[in-house]
């Protein structure tokens, strides 16, 4: 995922270490979705979620019939959706 990746390695820059570990954190904070989809708040987008990953990140996501798709993992600081 783009916004991952991008986090990862703006962090990882500065502290391999903790970017490692906040990857981690996403992973561990997102694997749970797949059993229970609706564990996040209603999103800001009809027909979208909210969980919050990390006290600074929260992941946008969608539930299908068939699938949890992820949207996007933004800082909590980042306008959702985006104005403009």
């Amino acid at each position: 995922m783009k916004d991952r990746d991008g986090i990862f390695d703006r962090i990882e820059r500065e502290a391999p270490h903790a970017a490692e570990k906040l990857d981690a954190t996403f992973e561990e904070k997102c694997l749970p979705l797949a059993r229970h989809p609706f564990m996040g708040r209603s999103g800001r987008l009809d027909g979208t979620r909210e969980l919050v990953v990390h006290n600074n990140y929260r992941l946008l996501y969608d539930v299908t019939d068939e699938a949890v798709r992820i949207l996007r993992l933004l800082h909590a600081r980042r306008q959702w959706p985006d104005e403009g």
